[in-house]
């Protein structure tokens, strides 16, 4: 399947920040996987993808205008349990674990390094662009998911669905937690939402 997500990596700081704002943050999704079917509504599919993150914000730090983007890159094998209804409508949902492969910071809007406190992610005053030690190797999140099917010939079918990925551990690690100036990073969680674009072979 591939997917076009709007993302983010929410966090309690940006909530409580007046001069700070998200900006709206679009990744990608694509990968496969096999699945087994207990009968024609009910079965489970094993799947991985390779999954990205973007997250954006803006703001103003010491009367300056900043944006800044993070980008995460993961490669998530997930186990989904999908349900389906008679008019070919159905519904999923399922662990995925996410293993971090690569990261990256971008900042625009001068060279006031404290703007890291207000993403909710770490601030490595050594390299900003080099921040994928600041992040977990792994988490977990889960998958909700709805859609339809399509049957376009005999053992081909075509999906269409949403799925919302919600992230259940914090994505900072303990150094990064060391490295940041501001707690709430501690508690900075992966998000996203988007639509979902597939095809299936029967065999």
């Amino acid at each position: 399947h591939t997917s076009f997500n709007t993302t983010s990596l929410s966090s309690l700081n940006l909530k409580i920040n007046d001069n700070t704002s998200y900006k709206v943050s679009f990744g990608k999704s694509y990968g496969g996987g096999i699945g087994y079917y207990l009968s024609e509504k009910i079965g489970f599919s094993l799947e991985s993808y390779y999954d990205q993150y973007k997250h954006k914000l803006t703001g103003t730090s010491n009367n300056v205008d900043w944006e800044s983007k993070t980008t995460l890159n993961y490669f998530s094998p997930a186990l989904l349990f999908r349900a389906y209804t008679l008019l070919g409508v159905y519904f999923e949902v399922g662990p995925q674990m996410n293993l971090l492969l690569s990261s990256k910071y971008e900042y625009d809007g001068g060279q006031d390094t404290a703007v890291f406190i207000y993403t909710g992610i770490p601030q490595n005053s050594d390299d900003l662009n080099n921040v994928k030690k600041n992040f977990k190797g792994s988490t977990f999140s889960m998958i909700y998911g709805a859609g339809f099917s399509i049957n376009m010939i005999k053992r081909l079918v075509i999906c269409v669905g949403v799925r919302y990925n919600n992230g259940l551990t914090v994505i900072i690690s303990n150094y990064g937690k060391q490295e940041s100036t501001d707690t709430s990073s501690a508690e900075t969680k992966s998000r996203a939402i988007g639509l979902v674009l597939g095809l299936q072979f029967k065999l």
